[in-house]
């Protein structure tokens, strides 16, 4: 049983001069060698430029928690986290964890494979992606966060698979990555669609293999969306992060580096990413312009947003597009 301790950072009171904003995030970073489970996650602080982290800790043996996770993020309020873990037969099931000491909370335990969860605005509930779908397979989840209540399919009619939900800030669009094929053509694109899972908008329309969006992200405001686009030339694959507005006009490439996917907005509007460099993946930082990126993380171990891209090789992003299209 999982258990999540996470501490939040103390922002002064009125008797003192006002703080640099504080941004917190989860991430996953490799677990030594020979412990159980692949992965322990971590809570990553930033107040101004400085930038601290943490292990997240057990709280019955006060030892760094270990479990093997696909993926994990910190809930708008900073009071919860929510993973998918990675099973024995290799379905994965959310879990979300309460701080102070309780015990973890199981939305999904069943044969499923239910990942990528992310919280609704208001923290009180969990999107998912899940292949208990009816139309296309993959469809869009919603479960009240204390794993009270029934799972409702937010896109049982929809014609297109459902992948990374993202829900808006302002609480009425959730943005995802959808895939799925015609007779002659492929696409996987960043789509938004409102929060009850209807009205579906492709966003990106990629040229079928050459161009594929997925991981999208709402800015603060809800008026900006981030996201990783992949461009095959033929001989080449690269993984970028690109922003747009919400409505899909003005993309923008941001990261030049070919390696880096996977963007997250923080709460001050800059933007954190994994990217793959010197041989290891590692947590970055940039202003939504894609000026100023600071390096985070600097260990001789994974870290990053999702374990999906752990095993990265020498034909990287090529790999990432055999990879995905095998699974999906």
């Amino acid at each position: 049983m999982l258990v999540f301790a996470i501490a939040l950072v103390n922002c002064g009171n009125d008797t003192h001069p006002t703080p640099a904003l504080t941004n917190q995030f989860a991430f996953m970073t490799e677990a030594p060698a020979g412990s159980e489970g692949a992965y322990q996650p971590a809570i990553g602080t930033i107040k101004g430029d400085v930038f601290t982290s943490a292990l997240v800790k057990d709280s019955g043996t006060g030892q760094a928690l270990t479990a093997n996770f696909n993926s994990l993020i910190l809930s708008p309020n900073g009071k919860k986290g929510v993973a998918d873990i990675v099973n024995s037969d290799s379905t994965t099931d959310i879990a979300v964890g309460i701080l102070e000491g309780s015990q973890t909370v199981d939305i999904t335990s069943d044969p499923e494979y239910d990942a990528y969860p992310a919280f609704t605005s208001d923290s009180s509930k969990v999107i998912f992606l899940s292949s208990r779908g009816t139309t296309s397979g993959w469809d869009t989840m919603m479960a009240n966060a204390d794993g009270t209540g029934d799972l409702t399919n937010l896109t049982a009619d929809s014609p297109i698979c459902h992948h990374e939900p993202s829900m808006s800030p302002d609480g009425t669009k959730i943005a995802f990555s959808g895939h799925g094929h015609t007779e002659d053509t492929y696409f996987y694109d960043v789509y938004v669609m409102d929060a009850n899972g209807q009205n579906p908008v492709n966003l990106t329309n990629g040229s079928n293999y050459d161009i594929e969006s997925w991981f999208p992200s709402f800015s603060p405001d809800s008026k900006k969306i981030t996201y990783t686009r992949e461009d095959d030339t033929g001989s080449t694959t690269t993984v970028d992060i690109y922003i747009m507005n919400a409505d899909g006009t003005n993309p923008t490439k941001l990261t030049t580096s070919g390696t880096a996917v996977m963007s997250r907005f923080l709460s001050d509007g800059t933007i954190t990413f994994m990217q793959y460099q010197d041989n290891n993946w590692e947590i970055y930082r940039m202003n939504s312009d894609g000026s100023k990126v600071t390096r985070l993380t600097t260990n001789t171990v994974f870290d990053g947003f999702t374990s999906e891209f752990a095993w990265w090789g020498s034909d990287s992003a090529r790999q990432v597009k055999v990879q995905r299209h095998q699974r999906h």
